[in-house]
């Protein structure tokens, strides 16, 4: 699986939502999520692999991002957990420590070409990320065209990176 995405800083989240709900696109409602992120021991900080526990609604996740030389993920490894904190001092012990903890709220429209999820990061800003597989690229041009954002623009780091690089 290959899935391209791209990240855009916003200012004015109700101003980028009202644009969505005038071209048809509605948003869910802003579901909490905290994210984990763990460091890799020997893996460079800004590497094509994330760890992170994942936590939103009731499901609690580890996953692993793999991403190529371009930023484009190409695979993604996750295993539902039960005890998030057990787990951390699991990872804790073969050299895992968590590094970044950020809470967010997101909303997302999704349909059989693209997913769209809109972000405000407590303490850090709104993103707008627009992600895609192959069959998409052509919706998902289209649809940032029509919204005004420019692809040079965007950002293929991950929020952990963009996170980190501000601090």
């Amino acid at each position: 699986m290959r899935e391209y995405q791209y990240k855009f800083p916003i200012g004015d989240a109700k101003k980028i939502l009202n644009a969505f709900e005038t071209s048809g696109i509605k948003f869910s409602n802003p579901v909490p999520y905290e994210y984990s992120y763990l460091k890799l021991p020997g893996v460079r900080r800004n590497g094509n692999r994330t760890l992170r526990i994942k936590e939103f609604e009731a499901k609690k996740v580890l996953d692993m991002k793999i991403k190529d030389g371009d930023g484009v993920i190409k695979k993604v490894i996750e295993s539902e957990i039960v005890d998030v904190e057990n787990m951390k001092k699991i990872l804790s012990e073969i050299g895992c420590e968590v590094e970044a903890i950020i809470k967010k709220k997101r909303r997302t429209f999704k349909n059989n070409l693209l997913r769209i999820d809109m972000d405000e990061i407590d303490g850090f800003g709104n993103f707008l990320e627009i992600k895609f597989r192959e069959d998409g690229k052509l919706a998902a041009k289209k649809l940032m065209k029509s919204l005004g954002l420019d692809i040079k623009k965007s950002d293929k780091r991950s929020i952990s990176e963009i996170f980190r690089s501000a601090k």
